[in-house]
């Protein structure tokens, strides 16, 4: 797979028909940005942020859901307007996905479930679709746990994961029996 990939890849390089660019990680401003972005008027140390830097990688959507995971999990918080750090008892997973694992760990199994069938259909999905699932008792309720959380985003009849990492994820999770059962 990867070797047709690669002469694909090849031939469009001969015909000028591709560019690539190199991403570099970003550099620690860049990551104090993205945090001041997430969360407007940190009082977050340098050690924190030099921390957080390092063990994302550099990676925009890794630092973004760690500060998601974070506030979930009440190590940082909004205290009369400035985000503060509440407890230095943290950890940072090694990849994305660990930290995607951990956040959907924290979904009551019909979230979690509701948020596989929805993986099935694809990035975005139509809500009537998505709560037509007769497999669990509330989908409507599991549907706003997934917004709650910040998993999807709901815009008038349709909702989306946010991002396509949370769709590619839960998908790959998800065992093949069930994918047959989710996509009839």
């Amino acid at each position: 797979e990867s070797f047709a990939l690669d002469r694909v890849l090849e031939r469009m390089r001969e015909e000028e028909l591709v560019e690539e660019i190199q991403l570099k990680k970003l550099n620690i401003a860049d990551v104090a940005g993205i945090i001041s972005d997430i969360c407007p008027g940190n009082e977050f140390s340098q050690s924190f942020i030099d921390s957080l830097a390092e063990r994302c990688g550099g990676t925009p959507l890794f630092i973004i859901e760690f500060l998601k995971h974070m506030a979930s999990e009440g190590n940082i918080e909004k205290r009369e307007g400035k985000w503060v750090l509440v407890s230095e008892n943290y950890s940072i997973p090694d990849s994305i996905e660990g930290v995607i694992q951990t956040r959907l760990d924290r979904l009551s199994p019909e979230a979690l479930a509701l948020a596989e069938y929805a993986s099935c259909i694809g990035r975005v999905f139509q809500v009537s679709t998505a709560v037509s699932m007769d497999t669990i008792p509330d989908p409507g309720s599991a549907l706003e746990q997934l917004q709650a959380s910040q998993i999807t985003v709901r815009q008038n009849g349709s909702a989306e994961f946010c991002h396509a990492m949370y769709q590619d994820f839960i998908y790959s999770t998800i065992s093949v029996r069930w994918k047959s059962v989710h996509h009839k």
